[in-house]
């Protein structure tokens, strides 16, 4: 499958699932933590954005009512190859979107160079 970055343009090849692309979305949220303000550790950036993309569940209370939502696994056990790239382009529209909008070209290269391990 051919795929290309819309913020940088690039044309690559997708590669398998790998231990590799989940690294390397933790240091994506790593690179933009620093540049937005609502989220004190990726943690919490990584809980907010599977919220904000519906990757969640409903838990319920002893009566069968739905007490809250639990974010949903995205390891490599729990979500396929093709599930987590579109996963990874929700992802990045909503940092461009919501987290960082206003995002210097700087960090947009910086941002395409780190999710290059998802293309070969």
């Amino acid at each position: 499958m051919i795929d290309v970055c819309k913020y940088c343009g690039s044309k690559k090849k997708a590669k398998q699932r790998s231990i590799r692309q989940i690294r390397m979305y933790f240091k994506l949220l790593d690179l933009i933590l620093p540049h937005q303000t609502f989220f004190k550790n990726k943690e919490m950036l990584h809980k907010a954005i599977k919220e904000a993309l519906g990757y969640v569940e409903p838990y319920y209370d002893l009566n069968g009512m739905i007490a809250g939502y639990e974010t949903q696994s995205i390891a490599i056990h729990k979500m396929k190859q093709e599930e987590f790239n579109n996963y990874i382009k929700e992802v990045l529209d909503l940092i461009f979107e919501k987290i960082i909008p206003n995002a210097d070209e700087k960090l947009e290269r910086e941002i395409c160079n780190v999710i290059g391990v998802f293309r070969e």
